[in-house]
């Protein structure tokens, strides 16, 4: 699927901007990570609960702030603590994916949309909204409001807000938790068409081994804030480097 044309305004080549973290803090939540996503890839960071993972995300949106921070995207300096520079959220041109779709009941599946689009013209908005829910196949439903569609559908709905952002880096928390084995088949299928159309640095939350590997460019294993292990999945997968990496994966260990 091509990319909408009224939404001339995302980035489409391999020369859009890459996204450089670095985390680090020994405390309340210790982080010592690193590394860097380039535009069309995605990157999975998996691990179990209360690793760090959602909170490398809120760092990177500027939502939270650790000890020492750098965050750089395109060559823009969006965070870094030794030198005092701190752009705000709004600032980022972020777009977030949450596991509880963070939608507004009151509007439609195309309000829902139309309200992170402000930045755009009033003439402008409705078509580009409804470009949007087309790319998530959902356009057909735009009248609908969230009590009315399926948790997928909603899930949807979240991608194309996050998505009419126009963002330079695209954020996944878990995105696919919350929906059936079937529905997040799908789902998967439909956030590769994605990450394909906008070429923008995605980073995604999950604690699903599959997921992952169907998704990712690269898996980065997280524990207690910590990089384990990171490289290709099915290198992660096949050659675990340690026995803490196999317990953060739940992979068994070798008898």
């Amino acid at each position: 699927m091509d990319w909408p044309v009224a939404w001339g305004a995302v980035m489409t080549d391999d020369d859009a901007p890459g996204l450089v973290v670095e985390l680090r803090q020994g405390g309340p939540i210790p982080l010592d990570v690193s590394f860097e996503c380039h535009a069309g890839e995605l990157i999975a960071l998996i691990g179990p609960s209360g690793a760090g993972k959602t909170t490398i995300l809120r760092a990177i949106a500027g939502l939270y702030r650790p000890a020492v921070t750098r965050v750089a995207c395109g060559g823009e300096i969006w965070a870094d603590t030794r030198t005092g520079v701190f752009r705000p959220p709004h600032d980022r041109r972020v777009g977030m994916v949450f596991q509880s779709y963070a939608l507004f009941p009151h509007l439609t599946a195309l309000g829902n949309v139309e309200v992170a689009l402000s930045h755009r013209s009033p003439a402008e908005r409705r078509a580009a909204a409804h470009d949007l829910l087309g790319l998530v196949q959902l356009d057909a439903l735009s009248h609908r409001k969230p009590s009315e569609l399926s948790g997928g559908q909603q899930q949807r709905i979240a991608l194309a807000r996050a998505l009419a952002r126009e963002p330079r880096v695209l954020l996944l928390d878990e995105p696919l938790s919350a929906v059936d084995r079937r529905t997040r088949r799908h789902l998967r299928e439909e956030l590769a068409v994605v990450r394909s159309a906008v070429r923008v640095p995605i980073v995604l939350v999950t604690h699903d081994l599959d997921e992952a590997a169907a998704l990712a460019n690269r898996l980065i294993v997280i524990d207690e804030g910590q990089v384990l292990q990171a490289g290709l999945p099915g290198e992660v997968l096949a050659d675990p480097q340690s026995d803490r990496v196999r317990d953060a994966l739940d992979l068994p260990r070798p008898a």
